[in-house]
This record gives C-alpha cells, structure tokens and sequence, in this order.
C-alpha cells in the first residue's frame, strides 16, 4: 500500500522522483539526499539563467526544446514557455544544422564554434556563435547549445573592412597623384640642369666672374638630386599601384656591376672613397631587370660613399647561397647603423637619428626602394652593421633567377 506523502509537504512525491525515489513517499532517512540534490539543482539554474549566453535544451531526435534560460528569452524575442513548444529546427538556420547530428557527441574535442544567424520571434535576425554539446540524462540523450551574442564583433569587423578599404584607397590616390605630380616635374626639371651646364661651360661666351661657374655647379648638383628623388617617388608609386613592368633578361652581373661603379666614380673620388670590384667575370648570369638592378646598386653603392670615411672603401662582390640563389653584396668600410634602427631605414622616408647620418643629404627613400625593387624580383635584402665599423647589404634572388650556363 502506497504511504501518504508527509504531512505539510505536498513536493515530496516531487521530490522524491527528481532524486530517483520513484513512486515511493519520502522516508526520513532520504531528506539529506534530497536536499543535496535540491541545492545542486538550485545552484545549476541559478547559473543557468546568470550566463549571458543563450542556452537551448533539446531532445535528440524529436529536436523538441525542452529547456531555456533567460537569456535565451531576451535575444530570441520568445517567452520560455513559447520556446518550450517550438521545435529547435524552426530556429536553426543552415550553418547551425550541423548540430543536429548525435555523432558529434562521440568526438573526443569539442567542435569549433559555428557562426549563425538565429530567427528570432519577429522575424528578426540574432547574430550568434554557437557551441554544441550531446548528453544523456535518465537514458534520453540531448543536445546542448550555447550561443554567444557576436552583434558588436560584426559591427567592428565591418568597420575595419571599411576603413582598411578607405585606407587602400586613399594610399592608391597617393600614389597615382604622386606618379602625375613626378612626371610633371621631371620635363622642367631637366631643362633647368640642361640650361646649368650651359652655363658652366661657357656655351655662348665667358661668365664674366667664375662665382657664376660656382653656382651653376651647385644648380646642377641640386636639380639631379631633386631629380634622383622624383625618380625615386615615381618608381615606388608605380610600385605600389601595381604599375611596375619589368623587362626581363639575362645579366651579365660583372658587366652590370662595372657601369654602375663608372656612374659613381666621380662622387667617390671627390669623397676620397676607393670603389672595388669584386665580381668574377664567371659568376653565374641572373634573369632580371638589368634597369632595376643597376638602380639598386647604384643606390647602395652613393650610399656606401655618402656615409664612409675619408681614405675608405666600398666592395662590391656576388656569391651562391645555400638555397641555390644568388646574393648581390655591397659593404663599406663607414660609420655603420646600429642594429635597432636597421628596421626603420627600411621603411619610406626612415632615417637614423644618429647625427652622423642626419648630417648628409637624403629623404630616406633610397633603401625602401632598393627593398622594393628586389621584392618585385623575388628576392629579399639583409642588412649587417656595426657603429664605427661598416655595413654590409646582401640583394638575395631565388634559385628560379640563376642562369648558371652562361651561354644559355
């Protein structure tokens, strides 16, 4: 005969069925169990609904929810009541289906989150990411999911994407003013050091007092810096905007190497800076733009004398590397660039703060050029260096650029 549950306590049958007493009334010894058990299940709901997560309980194979907290309610726009009678399917959009497959339960890690967009009660969208997990409980299995409100993370990533956008966009505007502006430039800019020279050289008669020699000397030196810097702009915005066309072919880099040096004998010699020539007639030929290549070495070859010594020397030589490549190496005997700064000269317009450097001429595109013009050709550039000491600069080419049979 079934006892009458205890008087004035009409859970008790309840009770006794969520610590799995069954039908049986509650005897006095089970109440610490059923206690235990009532705080555990408190506890769980009361962190249930804290989460701001919105959690679903469903059954595996009906899909029909069984349980939700309140967050759930809020970003789902449905009472719980309401989700209690829905079938989990209804809310589920394409990507979040993936959940609904009991197999995943038996895999020993977690599956990613997946990102989704729920249906919420109007209609609306809720922008989620979702975690799954299968259990059982009292031989019924279920599916578990929690989903992550991810609103403000799309808000943020769409307004990076605009602003890497406007930034790519703005920097191509850059670069196509600068290539019209450095095109404009050049046609005057030669006429003033073509009319310089005249000048020095007496075309049309004698000056009449040798200063004028003197400063049409220093017109010219001006207008081909400025023009070497115009250049230089123009080649890293054509670069930028993908508008550098290399003309390609097999170098002879002794040959090469030769009319670079005879280009910047003169600066050196009035500098006192001994240029030696190091690269074998037999080295190997490299598939290139002789054009590009010489620019660059010219570039490291005035900087080698710009920032050297008085008496030394700049060494220009050509070695294999062990990958197969080549390597163009130019060093000096100069003042040298401390190792924290190498980074920076890299970049346009990066310059060191020593005062040394900062002394002599330059808008600190030289490097950043040279850096581009063999990053376009595959390779990559390295910089050694110690204060007092020198500096050496290796143009690294792949293995795909060497022409090892020179009659190729």
């Amino acid at each position: 005969m079934k006892k009458p549950s205890k008087p004035g306590d009409p859970w008790a049958d309840t009770r006794a069925r969520i610590i799995g007493l069954g039908e049986r009334s509650v005897r006095k010894s089970h109440y610490p169990v059923l206690q235990k058990r009532l705080r555990d299940l408190e506890r769980f709901r009361l962190l249930l609904e804290q989460t701001a997560e919105a959690i679903l309980v469903a059954e595996v194979g009906e899909w029909r929810i069984v349980d939700a907290n309140q967050s759930a309610e809020k970003h789902l726009f449905l009472t719980r009541e309401e989700l209690l009678s829905r079938d989990l399917r209804s809310l589920l959009p394409d990507p979040l289906r993936v959940f609904l497959d009991p197999e995943m339960g038996r895999q020993d890690d977690p599956q990613a989150p997946v990102r989704g967009d729920f249906i919420r009660g109007d209609g609306s969208i809720f922008h989620a990411e979702v975690n799954a997990h299968y259990g059982e409980l009292d031989s019924n299995r279920f599916l578990v999911l929690t989903a992550r409100d991810i609103s403000a993370q799309l808000r943020a990533e769409s307004a990076l994407r605009e602003a890497k956008e406007e930034a790519e966009y703005a920097n191509m505007a850059k670069s196509r003013f600068l290539a019209n502006v450095s095109h404009e430039l050049r046609t005057p800019l030669n006429a003033v050091i073509g009319f310089a020279e005249m000048i020095e050289s007496c075309l049309y008669g004698p000056l009449g007092d040798e200063r004028y020699g003197d400063y049409a000397r220093d017109i010219q030196d001006s207008g081909r810096h400025l023009l070497q810097l115009i250049t230089d702009l123009l080649d890293l915005s054509r670069i930028e905007v993908g508008a550098f066309d290399l003309n390609e072919e097999a170098i002879d880099l002794a040959e090469l190497t030769a009319s670079a040096i005879k280009l910047v004998e003169g600066y050196a010699g009035r500098a006192r800076i001994a240029i030696e020539n190091c690269v074998d007639a037999e080295a190997p030929k490299l598939y290139a733009d002789p054009l590009r290549i010489k620019q660059a070495l010219i570039n490291l070859l005035m900087n080698g004398v710009k920032f050297n010594r008085d008496g030394g020397a700049v060494r220009v030589s050509v070695s294999e590397v062990e990958d197969g490549g080549i390597a163009v190496e130019v060093s000096d005997t100069g003042i040298g660039i401390r190792h924290d700064v190498i980074p920076h000269i890299l970049e346009p317009f990066g310059r060191s703060d020593d005062p040394l450097i900062r002394s002599h001429e330059g808008a600190g595109l030289g490097l950043h050029l040279v850096k581009n013009l063999v990053e376009v050709h595959g390779g990559e550039i390295r910089i050694e260096s110690d204060p007092g000491i020198g500096t050496r600069i290796r143009l690294r080419f792949p293995e795909h650029r060497v022409i090892r049979n020179r009659d190729a």
